[in-house]
């Protein structure tokens, strides 16, 4: 891929580049990592001079980096938004009530000893997901952002 990057640009570009395009190809955690470093200027302990230059360099992108690049900051976005698994997380609540009182009936103390258990295992993984994805969206959306604007407000010939 590092071929195919523009040979009018500065090597430390070309290299920022490559690095994001590779990037795109890893974890939501290690793509988060990268961008508060190089891109977000509340969480990089970067210069704003040097983020700007980052910034920038993301113009001089060709259009099949953009596309890669564009299509990852949308994924990334919308793959740790936490109002996705809001329906999901009622399901399974309304299935745990149901499931208590089939229970209950059955045997009211072993009914609330399951319906206790159950809820604290749901409980702990709801709170555990919604966190996780809370810790990542700020990022996520920032990055997505900034990706629409930089390339959609370009005004050479080479805008998706």
């Amino acid at each position: 891929m590092k071929e195919s990057i523009n040979t009018n640009i500065s090597n430390e570009s070309s290299n920022f580049i490559y690095n994001l395009i590779e990037m795109t190809r890893k974890s939501d955690k290690e793509f988060q990592k990268f961008i508060d470093y190089h891109l977000y200027p509340k969480k990089s302990p970067l210069s704003l001079e040097v983020i700007n230059k980052n910034i920038k360099t993301l113009k001089l992108m060709d259009s099949n980096q953009r596309l890669i690049v564009k299509a990852r900051a949308k994924e990334f976005a919308e793959s740790n938004d936490p109002s996705k698994y809001f329906p999901s997380l009622l399901v399974i609540f309304g299935f745990i009530f149901n499931l208590y009182k089939l229970v209950e009936k059955i045997d009211k103390k072993l009914g609330l000893v399951f319906n206790v258990l159950v809820i604290s295992f749901f409980a702990i993984f709801s709170a555990h997901l919604f966190f996780k994805t809370v810790k990542i969206r700020s990022t996520a959306v920032f990055f997505n952002t900034l990706i629409d604007t930089v390339f959609d407000t370009e005004v050479d010939g080479d805008v998706m």
